[in-house]
């Protein structure tokens, strides 16, 4: 159900429509002010706006130039993710461009992780790629040629390139349509109404404050003091540490709070400059959580942001203990399998979510299936050496209680030729606890069985090195959530 109505409900349907081809996408004006915001990875709620004020700035693009970029001090958020800017004129009286389009591509990242943002992939500052229409084809094969490129990087721009054609085709057939309420006075009112959707959700927010700190396994002291008043939410993280391993960047860690902030509320709120302006996030210079170059940054973006989202809730959760959540899962593990061959493949499997106050945890089997990252099994198995014997909901894995927690899921595969396993995952053996009486959640757990033996091995080390030989069989095993509330008994298998 749409929270708009009248034209800016009809405006919020275009914009969806437009950018639903692209996974990471954005569209913004030149100034970096999101006018509509579609992602999945709350690090891309501030930067890809900033990403494509950058590019505008030093590029001066035109309409239908696009720039390149992945330098995350330069608005991106690793080195594994490229984005691209197009510079878009969409009224017919307009001299310059009025809009920027920025999508972003996810590609695989370098395991194991690095401590320096010159081990973790090739840096492109931003980069002309099309200008006047001509596609810069030789520039992108030397970039691609890199040896610290991502594989197949060629490839998945020049398909998202074509992807974004697709949505410039509606943007400017709308805004061609005399009908149409698509005009700058019409994205104003938009946003202005935006921000009023913000306000009243901040109107169901407790005010106070609330501090709560962790210790990361990398040493870092993590710090947050939430203050929430009738017109503002702050997040000052003042004392937290100086990165040792990784580091978010400012704007990443402004998307980690917001995406946290709405998301502990199940809130649906358009992620846009109007619902931005009601939070500000305070973090020191040079700490883990406004890092400069040349600290990475990959790690970073999926441990790092899953951490600060747990801190947002546990402060939210002191401020008002009747919409606690369970302790949230420690973000997605990275398993990366490289083949003799040289084949690579590389899975980003979900863990189940915790319970709420008003309702059931969600399955991780529902992240599996909407995350663009995922993996078909037939695609598993084309592009590898690698029998999927099944990937399935993980049975009882959710905690038990009056609301239940998300299951997590289970994925078995069997090798058809050697390989070596990388993986990043801090969710291993470590349980989701539960609230209000709600039991914890099953652990996260690696599960291996060579060949001919029927002896297990288990894994529960957040990173690690295995190899297998054909016929060796493997079960990545996501942490169920935690369950809300005293179970009216106690639980039966499924």
């Amino acid at each position: 159900m749409s929270v708009f109505s009248g034209s800016s409900a009809v405006l919020h349907q275009v914009f969806s429509d437009a950018l639903k081809g692209l996974n990471r996408g954005a569209l913004v004006d030149p100034n970096g002010n999101a006018v509509f915001v579609n992602s999945h990875a709350p690090t891309d709620l501030a930067t890809l706006p900033q990403t494509g004020a950058l590019c505008h700035r030093y590029l001066k693009l035109n309409d239908g130039d696009v720039a390149l970029t992945n330098d995350p001090y330069s608005g991106g958020t690793s080195l594994s993710d490229f984005t691209l800017v197009r510079g878009l004129r969409l009224f017919k009286n307009s001299a310059a461009i009025d809009y920027l389009l920025v999508s972003r591509i996810s590609h695989p990242p370098r395991l194991p992780f690095h401590a320096r943002l010159d081990e973790e992939g090739v840096r492109v500052p931003p980069t002309p790629l099309v200008t006047e229409s001509q596609f810069n084809r030789d520039l992108l094969y030397a970039i691609a040629a890199h040896p610290l490129a991502p594989r197949r990087l060629f490839e998945s721009i020049a398909t998202e390139l074509e992807r974004m054609d697709q949505a410039v085709k509606i943007l400017k057939a709308v805004a061609d349509d005399p009908r149409s309420l698509f005009s700058a006075a019409g994205i104003k009112a938009y946003l202005d109404d935006s921000r009023r959707v913000f306000e009243t959700f901040m109107s169901r927010l407790p005010l106070g404050n609330a501090t709560v700190s962790q210790q990361l396994r990398t040493g870092e002291t993590l710090k947050l003091q939430l203050r929430i008043t009738e017109s503002q939410v702050v997040f000052d993280f003042t004392g937290t540490d100086s990165p040792t391993q990784f580091g978010l960047t400012d704007l990443a860690t402004f998307g980690a709070c917001w995406a946290a902030l709405v998301g502990s509320y199940d809130a649906s709120i358009p992620a846009n400059t109007g619902t931005f302006q009601g939070v500000h996030v305070s973090a020191p210079t040079k700490s883990f959580l406004s890092a400069s170059a040349p600290t990475a940054t990959t790690r970073g973006t999926s441990e790092g942001v899953a951490i600060v989202g747990r801190l947002v809730n546990q402060a939210l959760a002191r401020l008002s203990p009747s919409t606690q959540l369970t302790s949230a899962p420690a973000g997605d593990g990275c398993y990366q399998f490289n083949f003799e061959d040289g084949r690579q493949l590389t899975l980003w499997p979900p863990a189940g979510q915790g319970a709420r106050a008003d309702g059931p945890g969600t399955d991780a089997w529902a992240f599996l299936q909407a995350n663009s990252r995922t993996l078909s099994p037939e695609e598993i198995e084309s592009s590898s050496g690698v029998e999927v014997v099944s990937i399935d909901v993980r049975k009882n894995s959710g905690g038990h209680g009056k609301h239940r927690g998300g299951h997590g899921v289970a994925i078995h595969l069997r090798f058809t030729s050697p390989c070596s396993l990388i993986w990043n995952d801090p969710s291993l053996g470590k349980t989701n606890t539960g609230l209000k009486g709600g039991r914890a959640g099953a652990p996260a757990a690696l599960e291996v069985f060579r060949q001919g033996t029927k002896e297990r091995e288990e894994h529960l080390e957040p990173t690690g090195r295995l190899e297998f030989a054909a016929g060796d069989e493997f079960y990545i095993l996501t942490g169920g959530g935690g369950g809300y509330g005293e179970p009216k008994k106690e639980p039966e298998d499924e």
